[in-house]
């Protein structure tokens, strides 16, 4: 059994509804095969009895005693009911006459001279074994005991054959006439023959035709749940493409549709999850990347402030202690004491720039300025630096506007032109020229000069990253001019970069801005 059990659970749904269809159809039959074959003879019996009760009770109406002209409705009833008829009646002497018959006649009968005594009826049951023969057995079903319907009921048997009868003796009220009907046993026998015949084929087909029934019906049954089950494999898989389609009305199809509303939530759920652990990460980058930063700043600063600090500190130890007591000398010192002085307050300066921009202490405070104003206020400061080294200094107007924070845009050009002048060597030339695309416009700074290695490129925007570390105490940079770039661009979520230029042997730095949309333009 226990087998069976696990043999039935490792079948698919489909099969186990076919299963369970044809086991349906299989004890159904049974138990009706089981009942016919046991009830069904005692049941067809019974009817017969009743059949022959019902005639017997007609013939109460139908016969008035005189069978010559009773004989067309005895006939009926006897094609009616499917019986034969025996009518007599006593004669003086107690000798009877067969007044009407469809009995085949046994002269047997005659002999019965106590026939008519108290109790005919059972008078006549005594002699039936001499009347139908010596080997026949006679057994009373049923005896009515009412005054006014007396009868019985009997069957009859040929025990060497099987052959016999079903009859129904008793007295008719009006004339007393004795009333036997018999409804011969093979003809119920053959109509119980025919009825288990025709039932076992019709057993036969019907399971035939729930096997071919149950084939569609198990798949109309399992297919839905079969699209459920792959879907919440999909879900499983955090796939939610799928969606039930089916439109029952049943709970299949409420289950469908809350599997697809739980689809639903799970994605955005899902989504939610997944957005919250990416800002999650970014966090978790932006804060190890300022932790690096934090750790590099304080390595850098420590660096950069050593050497000025150095200097401030044995410069002024010099003139403590008059090492030199000309007046030229003291100058010499106190100028590399401002000059190293000015060096880390410009260092302190960018830092704390650098920071609040990065920070967002410093939003940016976009406002409509012109490109061609900007460039040439910021090429101004720069015309005696660059004629001292020998630079020519242009500049190519372009005749449009930004929509940006000035100041910032400013100190990050500036910051462009200051590094594009310390790395031109003498009899070069920087460039400071726009290009106009849609929707915003492109400030490029260009010198002439050595390139920056590709690998180099992208690190040139981390504060303190310098290309020549022997001579940015002579160019007298602090390190995060580019760095500054990098956070202003970012904080006006635009564009930057840089790139060699083979062609015009030098280096490229650029930055997008944003054009001004025609609103802020009817506003300004």
């Amino acid at each position: 059994m226990r087998r069976a059990i696990e043999l039935y659970n490792r079948l698919n749904l489909w099969a186990k509804f076919m299963f369970n269809i044809l086991l349906t159809a299989v004890i159904f039959v049974s138990l009706f095969g089981l009942s016919f074959t046991t009830r069904y003879d005692k049941f067809v019996m019974s009817q017969r009895s009743s059949q022959l009760q019902r005639a017997f009770l007609r013939l109460q109406t139908d016969y008035s005693g005189d069978a010559l002209s009773n004989r067309e409705a005895l006939e009926q009833l006897e094609y009616e009911y499917g019986l034969r008829m025996l009518i007599l009646t006593d004669t003086v002497g107690g000798v009877f006459n067969i007044k009407y018959t469809s009995l085949v006649y046994s002269p047997r009968i005659g002999t019965g001279r106590s026939f008519f005594s108290a109790n005919p009826v059972r008078s006549f049951i005594d002699i039936l074994p001499r009347a139908f023969g010596d080997n026949i057995s006679v057994s009373v079903t049923y005896e009515n005991t009412d005054p006014a319907y007396d009868y019985l009921v009997f069957n009859v048997q040929e025990n060497t054959s099987g052959v016999g009868f079903i009859g129904l003796l008793g007295r008719h009220n009006a004339t007393n006439d004795i009333i036997m009907l018999q409804l011969p046993t093979p003809i119920v026998q053959s109509a119980v023959d025919v009825t288990r015949v025709f039932l076992l084929a019709a057993g036969s087909m019907s399971l035939i035709a729930a096997l071919l029934l149950a084939l569609p019906l198990a798949r109309r049954l399992s297919s839905p749940i079969v699209e459920i089950n792959r879907i919440a494999e999909r879900m499983a898989d955090l796939d939610f493409s799928l969606q039930y389609t089916g439109h029952e009305g049943d709970e299949i199809g409420a289950l469908g549709s809350s599997v697809n509303r739980l689809s639903g939530h799970l994605q955005r759920t899902i989504a939610e999850l997944v957005d919250a652990n990416h800002r999650l990460e970014a966090e978790v980058e932006r804060a190890h990347r300022l932790d690096e930063m934090r750790k590099n700043l304080l390595i850098n600063v420590s660096h950069e402030l050593k050497t000025p600090l150095a200097l401030v500190q044995g410069y002024a130890e010099g003139l403590r202690i008059n090492i030199d007591s000309d007046d030229e000398s003291r100058a010499f010192y106190c100028g590399v004491i401002e000059e190293e002085a000015r060096h880390m307050t410009s260092l302190v300066s960018d830092l704390l720039s650098l920071s609040r921009i990065e920070a967002g202490a410093i939003p940016p405070e976009p406002e409509l300025f012109s490109i061609d104003e900007l460039a040439e206020a910021c090429t101004a400061r720069f015309a005696s630096v660059a004629e001292a080294k020998g630079v020519a200094l242009e500049v190519h107007p372009v005749g449009v506007q930004a929509y940006a924070d000035r100041d910032m845009i400013e100190r990050a050009l500036l910051n462009f032109l200051s590094n594009a002048l310390d790395h031109t060597p003498e009899g070069g030339v920087v460039r400071l020229y726009a290009t106009r695309t849609e929707g915003r416009v492109r400030l490029s700074v260009f010198n002439s000069g050595e390139f920056i290695n590709e690998d180099e490129l992208p690190r040139i925007w981390q504060s303190f990253y310098k290309l020549d570390k022997a001579r940015t105490r002579s160019l007298g940079g602090t390190g995060i001019g580019l760095s500054i770039v990098k956070a202003v661009m970012e904080a006006h979520h635009c564009a930057y970069g840089a790139h060699n230029e083979p062609i015009a042997g030098g280096v490229v730095f650029w930055f997008d801005l944003p054009l001004p949309s025609p609103a802020v333009e009817e506003v300004e």
